[in-house]
């Protein structure tokens, strides 16, 4: 066999071959990306126009955010999604089922997660960590 059509073999292996464990991790969880803003801006949007009383939160808020279409959760099947009302902003966390970890935290001003959870050296809790407020006055103030 000549060297090219070993290196062409060797190639085609790499293409053919299932990705690692790591791979598919990150594409399971780069494929939440875009559901989670939708998600976090709908609920971001329910505090802000739907004029709610302030004690809607968690649960109950993420129901009401999303009764005009449950497929905003569809994605979210098998995961814990949590909800936290910050003053005029809503905070989503995703976090793994079974090992209450952290995965992925947004607000829903932002046009992309705000913490990748997930991708950190260190497990997270599934406890909120954003300050919306803050996030939210910093997105307002970028050029």
């Amino acid at each position: 066999m000549t060297r090219t059509a070993t290196a062409i073999l060797v190639f085609a292996g790499f293409i053919a071959a299932p990705p690692a464990r790591g791979d598919d991790v990150a594409d399971r969880m780069y494929r939440l990306v875009p559901p989670l803003t939708n998600l976090a801006s709908t609920v971001e949007g329910a505090v802000r126009y739907k004029n709610l009383a302030p004690e809607v939160d968690g649960a109950e808020l993420l129901e009401i955010a999303t009764r005009h279409d449950r497929r905003l959760l569809a994605p979210f099947a098998g995961y814990v999604v949590r909800v936290q009302r910050q003053g005029q902003h809503a905070v989503v966390l995703v976090c793994s089922p079974r090992q209450h970890v952290a995965l992925f935290e947004d607000s829903g001003c932002t046009a992309k997660p705000d913490r990748h959870h997930w991708r950190s050296e260190v497990v997270r809790p599934c406890a909120f960590t954003l300050d919306a407020a803050a996030t939210c006055s910093e997105r307002a103030a970028a050029p």
